[in-house]
Formats: structure tokens, C-alpha cells, sequence
């Protein structure tokens, strides 16, 4: 199995701007939202996992321009998954 945060890091120095750092992409923060697309994955249509890392990662993003840290905002993140996973499907 290759390592995902190899690909992700080299995903990130591609999109990287001139002159700009590559946005850095931590193993802690691979396996969270491996993790958040494995159960909205499993749990819900599979077609939802990467729509669903897409809004998470708005989320974050949103939430660390505002000062929360980056592990803090995922785990809110998991948090709001697994609560909404629990819940039973809408009519």
C-alpha cells in the first residue's frame, strides 16, 4: 500500500502558488479524514465520502481562519459525523 500523505503532499506542492508554501498535510490529519470518509462511506452512498471530505475541509479551513487549531477542527468534525450517522435517515 503507498503512503497517502506522500500523495497528498505531493497534491498539495502542485497546487501550491508561486512563492507560497505548499499547505502541509500531517499523518495525524491523513488518518482523520480516512477515517471521516471510511464512515460516510459505509454508512451513507459511497458517492458522499468525497463530497463530504470537500465540506470538511471548508469547514477547517474556515474554522482555522478564524483561530481554532486544525486537530481541534476536525475533531469537531468527527464529532458532527458520527452524531450525524447515528441519526436515522430522513423520510
Amino acid at each position: 500500500m503507498t503512503d497517502p500523505t506522500a500523495w497528498v503532499t505531493r497534491l498539495a506542492a502542485e497546487l501550491a502558488r508561486p512563492g507560497e508554501d505548499p499547505v502541509a498535510v500531517d499523518a495525524a490529519t491523513v488518518g482523520a479524514l480516512l477515517r471521516i470518509a471510511r464512515e460516510v462511506a459505509h454508512r451513507t452512498e459511497r458517492l458522499n465520502a468525497p463530497l463530504s471530505t470537500y465540506v470538511v475541509g471548508r469547514y477547517v479551513a474556515a474554522r482555522v481562519a478564524t483561530g481554532t487549531d486544525e486537530a481541534t477542527a476536525i475533531a469537531e468534525v468527527e464529532t458532527a459525523i458520527m452524531r450525524l450517522l447515528s441519526m436515522p435517515p430522513p423520510d
